[in-house]
C-alpha cells in the first residue's frame, strides 16, 4: 500500500514539472533589443545637455550610433577623424553643433539634421568625404566658415529661409554639388562660397541678395548661366573666374560696385548685359576689372559713358538695346 502511494505521489509529480516545463517553453523572454549604437558607456561624457566627449572605442562595429534625447548641444570636436562613424540619429531637440565636431569622419554618408537645429560651428563637417545626404530644418539660422567644406561627394543642398548668417568658403571643394537653393533673406554671400565646385549646374541666389563677394564661384567650370538678382550692390573679385561654361551674363540695374579679374577664364562668355545707364565703378585696386573682350549690351542713351571708362572699354562691341 505505502509503495503504491509513493508511486502515485512521484506521477503526481512528474507530471506537475512536465506541465510547468511546457509554460515556461511558450512563453516569449522579454528582451528589449537597443537602437544601434544607443547603449551608453560611462566614458561618454554629458553635462547639462552638452555632449562633451564619446570616444572613438565606443562607436559600435556598424558605425551607427544614436545620440541620447537628453543632448541638445554637441561640443568642439567630439566626432573629429572618427574614420569609422557612418551615420549619427540626432535627438530632436538638438540646437548646435560645434566647431569641427564632425571634421574628418570620412565614412559618414547621411547627415538628416533635425528641425531644432539652429547653428553649425566652423569647419563642423569639414573633409566628410563620403557625405553624400544631407537635410536641413527650418529653423537653421547659422552656418560657419568651411561648415561642409571638402564635401566632394554632397550633390545637393536646399537651405532654410531662417539661415542667414554664413561663413566663408561654407561648400568649397564639394566637387559633386549640382543643385543649391539659398535662403531668400540672406543678404551676402560670402568669399569663396562655392568655391571649386566644378560640376555646379543650377543655384538660385536670395532675391534680397545685395553682396557677391570675392571668388564665390570660382572654378564653376559647369555653371552655365545664373541670374543675378535685382537688389545686388556689389560683387568682389575673381567671381565667376574660371567658369568655363558661362555663356551671357546681365548686372541688374542696382549694381555700383565690380572687383578685380570677374571673368578671368570665362573662356565661353559671348554677351554680357548692364541695365544700369551709369556705369558700375571699380574697386580702387583693380588693374584689369573684367578681363572681357566680347560683345556689352547697355541702356539706350549709355554707351559713350560706358566707353570711357576704363574696364568696360575693352567691351567690343558696345550696342545700346532698342
Amino acid at each position: 500500500m505505502r509503495t503504491s502511494a509513493l508511486s502515485r505521489l512521484l506521477i503526481v509529480l512528474l507530471g506537475l514539472s512536465l506541465l510547468t516545463l511546457g509554460a515556461c517553453r511558450g512563453k516569449e523572454p522579454d528582451i528589449d533589443i537597443p537602437v544601434p549604437g544607443s547603449i551608453i558607456s560611462p566614458d561618454i561624457i554629458i553635462e547639462n545637455g552638452v555632449l562633451k566627449k564619446w570616444p572613438n572605442y565606443d562607436v559600435p562595429v556598424s558605425g551607427i550610433i544614436t545620440i541620447p534625447e537628453s543632448v541638445v548641444a554637441i561640443d568642439n570636436g567630439v566626432f573629429a577623424n572618427y574614420k569609422d562613424l557612418k551615420k549619427v540619429n540626432f535627438p530632436s531637440r538638438l540646437k548646435s553643433i560645434g566647431d569641427n565636431a564632425f571634421k574628418g569622419c570620412t565614412a559618414l554618408a547621411i547627415a538628416a539634421l533635425p528641425d531644432s537645429l539652429q547653428s553649425i560651428g566652423k569647419q563642423a563637417f569639414y573633409d566628410c568625404t563620403q557625405l553624400k545626404t544631407l537635410t536641413v530644418g527650418t529653423q537653421l539660422t547659422f552656418v560657419g566658415n568651411s561648415a561642409f567644406e571638402n564635401c566632394s561627394t554632397l550633390q545637393q543642398v536646399e537651405l532654410p529661409a531662417a539661415a542667414t548668417t554664413f561663413g566663408s568658403r561654407v561648400f568649397a571643394g564639394c566637387k559633386s554639388l549640382k543643385k543649391v537653393v539659398l535662403p531668400d533673406h540672406l543678404t551676402t554671400l560670402p568669399k569663396s562660397t562655392f568655391f571649386n565646385c566644378y560640376e555646379l549646374t543650377e543655384v538660385t541666389l536670395p532675391s534680397l541678395l545685395q553682396h557677391i563677394e570675392g571668388a564665390v564661384f570660382w572654378q564653376c567650370r559647369s555653371l552655365k548661366q545664373i541670374t543675378l538678382p535685382s537688389q545686388l550692390q556689389s560683387i568682389g573679385s575673381g567671381v565667376f573666374a574660371g567658369c568655363s561654361s558661362l555663356t551671357s551674363l546681365t548686372f541688374p540695374a542696382s549694381v555700383r560696385l565690380i572687383g578685380e579679374s570677374l571673368f578671368n577664364g570665362c573662356d565661353h562668355l559671348e554677351h554680357l548685359t548692364c541695365l544700369s545707364p551709369n556705369p558700375p565703378s571699380f574697386s580702387e585696386d583693380t588693374t584689369d576689372p573684367l578681363k572681357y573682350y566680347r560683345q556689352l549690351t547697355v541702356p539706350s542713351g549709355s554707351k559713350a559713358s560706358y566707353e570711357a571708362i576704363t574696364g568696360w572699354k575693352r567691351c567690343n562691341p558696345i550696342v545700346e538695346a532698342q
